[in-house]
């Protein structure tokens, strides 16, 4: 069963290098008909052809993301939620701060493939960081997490950033510009579920218009 359509979840999009032990992957479509007409909401409209993630990204996924990258977590990617909301049956933490692992809860069935529930845009922006380079391990830093697709600068909460024009850790660059993604936030989950689009060697979180679900 999939969760409520109030519970946040994340999907976003994917520049893949080369494959490492993680090997999360994330499979596109392409969105064609540039330059449609909006909907009844007034979204829907988007002026170019794009790629969007195919998918949400999934408890399997955000949580090999944790394993590489929250032994120690600093910036709070784990919420206490996943564990104990069995309804969505998401992400078990053990061990103590320095040695935390993370793995799926099946909760009686397969959840592996579920939508992970319970990340803040900070959570979103930190996963496509980690995506754009090369999905490394070790602690969040400015090579992992928090640069990359965006520069989180530690931040996690208040207005977000817009995306770089350049990948600091890797020179990569999206090969379309996206509108802003400034919006602020006030440190809470994010309502609507985040799916991701593609522009080339660039992990970018999707604007409201591009995805309605």
């Amino acid at each position: 069963m999939l969760p409520p359509r109030q519970t946040p979840t994340l999907a976003l999009l994917g520049f893949m290098a080369a494959m490492p032990v993680h090997a999360v992957t994330i499979d596109m479509v392409t969105v064609g008909d540039p330059s449609n007409a909006a909907d009844t909401t007034g979204y829907g409209a988007v002026a170019y052809e794009y790629q969007i993630g195919k998918y949400h990204v999934t408890i399997g996924q955000y949580t090999a993301f944790l394993n590489a990258v929250a032994v120690t977590d600093t910036y709070s990617l784990y919420n206490a939620n996943m564990a104990t909301n069995l309804n969505v049956a998401g992400i078990a933490q053990a061990g103590v701060s320095g040695s935390f692992t993370y793995s799926v809860i099946t909760n009686g069935g397969i959840s592996v493939n579920r939508p992970i529930t319970y990340v803040s845009w900070w959570d979103a922006a930190r996963f496509s960081n980690w995506m754009a380079n090369g999905q490394p391990t070790g602690a969040q830093s400015s090579t992992t997490t928090e640069n990359g697709a965006y520069n989180g600068n530690g931040a996690t909460s208040g207005t977000v950033p817009a995306k770089n024009a350049t990948n600091p850790n890797t020179g990569a660059a999206p090969t379309r510009a996206t509108r802003a993604t400034r919006a602020t936030f006030r440190g809470r989950l994010l309502r609507t579920r985040l799916r991701g689009l593609s522009f080339a060697f660039q992990l970018l979180i999707p604007l409201h218009i591009l995805w309605i679900d």
